[in-house]
Parts: structure tokens; C-alpha cells; sequence
């Protein structure tokens, strides 16, 4: 079971588009003010996008 915070109320809908670790990530970086998530899922990463989070993936990271 997963506890969101109050100030993450608005990321409720995350349930329906990622998976548990994505989701606590997103709300991760939400509450840290954090310029760029790393991350690979792609469910995860379209679920970052609707919010505004900055995302970029292993491949991309590595500049491959």
C-alpha cells in the first residue's frame, strides 16, 4: 500500500498509467523540485510528460 502526500493529490491518475516504482519516482521528483527524472518504462515516461516532469532514458543519458 502507498501513501501519497497531500501536496501530490493531483497525481492520483498515476495509478492508472504506471507501475509502483515509476509512480513513487514521479512523485518523487515532484516533491523534490527536480529538474530530470532517468527513467525507462515507457508507461512511466508518458506519465511524466503529462505532468511537466523533465524525463530521459538510459540511452539518451548515455548519449548513445
Amino acid at each position: 500500500m502507498s501513501h501519497l502526500p497531500d501536496a501530490c493529490a493531483d497525481y492520483t491518475s498515476i495509478q492508472a498509467e504506471a507501475a509502483a516504482g515509476e509512480r513513487e519516482a514521479i512523485i518523487l521528483v515532484s516533491e523534490q523540485n527536480t529538474d530530470l527524472l532517468l527513467m525507462d518504462d515507457r508507461n512511466g515516461r508518458s506519465a511524466t510528460m503529462v505532468y511537466g516532469i523533465n524525463v530521459m532514458g538510459t540511452p539518451e543519458f548515455l548519449g548513445i
